[in-house]
């Protein structure tokens, strides 16, 4: 063979080899462009890129899914997207356009019309990419349904409106309740106990002036005593209702009274208070933890069969804590089981940024705690 024979031979060689590795090239560009493709397909994204020095876009196939066009559709108007959007939403939209143009990342939030009524909720999140004189060339983002999100949000925060709806309305309802009981503990004290008490002076008078019967006397006698308790009775529910202690003293003081006027019922046979505060507290505090305790003591008295009762608070760390414990007969403290009693008091708790927790079992005595963030009286 000729030398200009073996260079040619030499020559197709080489460019058999060049052709063979070009095409292995070609093919395996083509597996990892169609596996891309795959793998784009596979993820709840939608990928999109737009080359400015080769005027070149690129958008995955979740383009349809979200915004109800093709690919195709996308690639010949770049803008079609742009007539899915809210109306509401689409100037910010614009806006944040404008700054991905100066070269500054975005996130945005907006909504997509899928039909004539229905709309989606769709996160974009793109990031520039600036040449060393800091010229915008590329631009790349991701696109995300974030419908779902948005309508667990929404019930959150409708949840959220409704619980502040429900803590306004139950925070009403108590102030309405402790003005209705001021007002009528002071009609019980100055109209019904002042005229019982007058009658009383008047049945004493005519006992100690007149020349009365001896069987008459010991029937006013008796009257006498009875108006006597009716006077104590009143007395003490107007106590109940709107202690005077409490607004003039303070908790500590009206839980002293408490216990001493329950003492003398004698329902109990121990009734211990243990009191640490080491100042006033905030007024609607000082009547909410009173209210508790007065509402524990009756629940304890009236069910629990209990034969000692002790009531402590005092200052912590994270505030004030109270604890009712009894020795009682206990019961389940399922909450669908609890009673209104239990429930105004878990409601207190709350409405004070608090926390109730209650431990009991059938047996095994009760015990009540309230824990409550610090809130002192204003000087």
């Amino acid at each position: 063979m000729t030398a200009v024979g073996l260079f040619s031979l030499l020559i197709c060689i080489i460019l058999g080899a060049a052709m063979y590795r070009l095409m292995r090239c070609y093919g395996i560009a083509r597996r990892n462009l169609r596996d891309a493709s795959a793998l784009l397909a596979s993820i709840d994204a939608t990928v999109w890129l737009r080359d400015l020095n080769n005027r070149r876009s690129f958008v995955s196939a979740g383009i349809a899914s979200l915004f109800g066009i093709s690919q195709e559709e996308f690639q010949r108007d770049q803008q079609v997207w742009r007539k899915k959007v809210h109306p509401e939403d689409l100037p910010f939209l614009l806006r944040k356009e404008e700054e991905l143009s100066e070269g500054k990342p975005v996130l945005v939030e907006f909504r997509v019309l899928l039909s004539s009524d229905s709309w989606k909720w769709v996160q974009a999140r793109a990031t520039p990419v600036l040449d060393s004189e800091r010229k915008l060339t590329q631009v790349y983002g991701v696109l995300l349904d974030i419908t779902e999100r948005k309508r667990a949000e929404q019930i959150k925060e409708q949840l959220s409106e409704e619980s502040r709806f429900a803590k306004t309305a139950i925070r009403t309802t108590l102030e309405i309740q402790e003005t209705e009981r001021k007002r009528i503990a002071k009609e019980l004290h100055d109209g019904a106990g002042q005229s019982l008490y007058s009658v009383l002076l008047g049945l004493n008078f005519i006992k100690s002036e007149l020349d009365v019967p001896l069987r008459l006397l010991e029937y006013m006698n008796d009257m006498a005593r009875d108006l006597e308790r009716m006077i104590q009775s009143m007395k003490d529910f107007s106590l109940a209702l709107s202690p005077d202690l409490l607004e003039q003293l303070g908790l500590s003081a009206a839980l002293e009274g408490l216990v001493r006027q329950l003492r003398t019922t004698q329902i109990v046979q121990t009734l211990t208070l243990d009191v640490r505060l080491s100042e006033r507290l905030h007024p609607d505090v000082e009547i909410n933890l009173y209210r508790i305790v007065q509402e524990s003591l009756s629940n304890a008295m009236k069910h629990s069969r209990c034969g000692s009762i002790l009531i402590s608070i005092g200052d912590t760390e994270a505030g004030i804590l109270l604890e009712v414990r009894d020795d009682g007969v206990g019961f389940m403290t399922e909450a669908g089981q609890r009673g209104l009693g239990l429930r105004h008091m878990e409601e207190r708790a709350r409405l004070m940024g608090g926390s109730f927790k209650i431990r009991s079992s059938p047996e095994k005595g009760t015990v009540i705690l309230v824990s409550v963030p610090v809130t002192r009286r204003r000087a």
